[in-house]
């Protein structure tokens, strides 16, 4: 007798499932897969502004901006940090990781325009910008 009303129970959640993807409605089937999310790794996204900062935050992509030495002070002048972000071409500032970088890459890279492949990661502290970008790469777009 048992046996039986798990049969019925389970042609009831058939019939459910049956239903509500007849009405359009999204099942674990509809969740991206291996495929796609191979896909999405091998063509990172291009980013330009805060917006795909936002929307890309925690992926691999391709982010485009000027790489400029800043001194970042708080309301009454005290500095508390001086070193090269990337800037955005609607002003976002994105700090790098390591935020260390090496002077030569700094006399390099200065003030030109770069498009950099590594992670977005959350900011480093809450009262910083958008984000963080953890750099792979770095390359001169030759658009000074």
């Amino acid at each position: 007798m048992r046996w039986m009303a798990i049969c019925a129970l389970l042609s009831v959640e058939f019939l459910a499932l049956t239903l509500s993807c007849q009405r359009g409605e999204r099942t674990m089937s509809d969740r991206p897969g291996p495929r796609d999310r191979a896909t999405k790794a091998a063509s990172p996204a291009r980013v330009l502004d805060r917006a795909g900062v936002v929307a890309n935050l925690g992926e691999r992509v391709r982010i485009f901006g000027r790489y400029e030495s800043r001194e970042l002070a708080d309301l009454l002048g005290h500095v508390w940090f001086h070193g090269p972000m990337l800037a955005l071409a609607d002003g976002t500032l994105l700090f790098f990781e390591p935020a260390e970088r090496d002077s030569d890459e700094v006399l390099k890279h200065e003030g030109r325009e770069v498009e950099i492949l590594g992670l977005l990661k959350p900011a480093p502290a809450p009262s910083f910008d958008v984000a963080s970008v953890e750099i792979e790469s770095m390359t001169l777009t030759g658009a000074d």
